[in-house]
């Protein structure tokens, strides 16, 4: 019992420390600063999300979200219908379904970004 109690709490404990800031509300305004807080989590729903600086990673599993990345060496979308605006990105990956993905670059100098999509009805461009 004590063990089985142990993990559960590592587990928990674990989740929430994997993200320095997570959006679980919905239809808010969020701006945030990835020196302060690199790794971004929108579990909430038709938020607008605006992210400053380079983040480590940034993470949607909600639906309905309009996101504004500036830099993030990894995003991912595993919610519903999301509209991501990405300046710059190392690993995009794209699992949720109807979402809409326009990125320009690479974080890192003379790179490609790698992107991969798995979901259904997905829109992934890169702009010029």
């Amino acid at each position: 019992m004590k063990i089985a109690l142990t993990l559960a709490v590592l587990s928990c404990t674990a989740t929430a420390s994997f993200a320095d800031k997570s959006i679980l509300d919905n239809k808010k305004t969020v701006k945030v600063d990835c020196v302060k807080d690199p790794n971004v989590m929108v579990n909430g729903n038709g938020n607008n999300v605006k992210t400053k600086g380079t983040c480590a990673a940034v993470t949607v599993t909600g639906n309905g979200n309009h996101v504004t990345v500036e830099a993030a060496t990894t995003v991912s979308v595993g919610g519903n219908e999301n509209a991501l605006t990405i300046d710059a990105v190392d690993t995009l990956s794209v699992t949720g379904n109807k979402n809409a993905v326009t990125y320009k670059r690479a974080v890192t100098k003379d790179a490609q970004p790698v992107v991969s999509t798995t979901g259904k009805d997905d829109k992934v461009v890169q702009a010029k």
